[in-house]
C-alpha cells in the first residue's frame, strides 16, 4: 500500500511539474516578445 501511494504521488508531482513549468515559461516569454514587437 505504501509503495503504491508513493509512486502515485511521484506521478502526480511529475504531471503537475510538466504542466506548471511550461506555463511559467509561457508567462515569462510572452511579455518579453510583446515588448519587442511593440
Amino acid at each position: 500500500m505504501h509503495r503504491i501511494s508513493i509512486s502515485s504521488l511521484i506521478e502526480v508531482m511529475s504531471v503537475s511539474v510538466a504542466i506548471f513549468v511550461p506555463s511559467i515559461a509561457f508567462l515569462l516569454i510572452i511579455p518579453i516578445n510583446y515588448q519587442e514587437i511593440t
